[in-house]
């Protein structure tokens, strides 16, 4: 989730009713297992998902995703220090 969240960044993730555009959360997703990225769109019960780093694998790769899958939304981070 670079440039958001950096490597060895540690997360607070918490079960939230109410998912916004743009929200960092964590997913179980169904072929890549848990990850973290940010809500592109919800359509429904569904979601779009995308990552901020340009190695991320493209939105379209990871398809639509039941909003039911989302483990968290990152309340608090804290950054590894330099």
């Amino acid at each position: 989730m670079k440039p958001r969240l950096k490597s060895g960044c540690f997360g607070l993730f918490r079960n939230e009713k109410y998912l916004n555009e743009g929200d960092t959360v964590l997913v179980d997703h169904p072929q890549y297992g848990r990850i973290v990225k940010s809500i592109l769109q919800i359509n429904g019960g569904e979601i779009w998902l995308t990552g901020l780093s340009l190695q991320s694998t493209p939105a379209c790769d990871l398809g639509a995703v039941p909003t039911d899958a989302v483990l968290g939304k990152l309340v608090w981070s804290v950054q590894p220090p330099n």
